[in-house]
């Protein structure tokens, strides 16, 4: 039932420096997301900014579908504090932009523990548990926000100027799940990107 697959590229912008002070320098805003929920602190950037960068990382072609900056100030919480992005592009990409004095904690990749997931379900692995798969997905949905529901299973550490890679369908969440910091220069910052190869 496990199909964790985190990726993790240090050293991933050639200047990561200029990169950071052109972000910091932004003008964050709120958005409605697909999914109906409004996201604060965003800055959507140019679909294909990175598109070339990962293709080389990758080896293979990527096409981003979206990219954002997001900043979370202190205490801040997440919409939803375990997710998975399911509805979005094939896979995540997740840049960490704070300095190596500010990075503390990263991406923290959960066990559903009910049920032993760490992907959103396919309709087969539902049906497998002999529950129907509307009924089973709601109740996934319904405990993105209770901590006693998942088991993490996995951490991905910040480290300035570092990319992590997953698929979409896995449940993760920012960790710690309160954010830090009371400006954009020194709360938590990252570039996000949903992508297909």
């Amino acid at each position: 039932m496990t199909n964790l697959r985190v990726e993790i590229i240090d050293d991933f912008l050639p200047d990561p420096e200029s990169f950071r002070a052109e972000a910091v320098r932004q003008k964050f805003y709120d958005i409605r997301g697909p999914d109906g929920e409004v996201y604060k602190n965003i800055v959507v950037r140019p679909t294909n900014e990175f598109d070339a960068l990962l293709t080389e990382k990758l080896g293979r072609k990527v096409t981003a579908g979206y990219s954002l900056l997001r900043v979370n100030f202190d205490g801040e919480m997440p919409n939803n504090a375990v997710h998975s992005d399911n509805s979005y592009d094939q896979y995540a990409a997740v840049l960490y932009l704070n300095t190596p004095e500010q990075c503390r904690g990263g991406t923290a990749f959960w066990r559903h523990k009910e049920f032993g997931w760490t992907n959103w379900p396919t309709e087969q692995q539902v049906r497998q548990t002999c529950q129907k798969p509307a009924k089973v997905q709601a109740k996934l949905a319904a405990s993105y926000n209770d901590p006693d529901a998942w088991e993490m299973v996995h951490q991905a550490e910040m480290k300035f100027n570092r990319i992590i890679l997953y698929p979409t369908t896995v449940f993760h969440s920012r960790w710690p799940w309160a954010a830090w910091g009371k400006t954009v220069d020194d709360a938590r910052l990252i570039w996000v990107s949903f992508f297909s190869v």
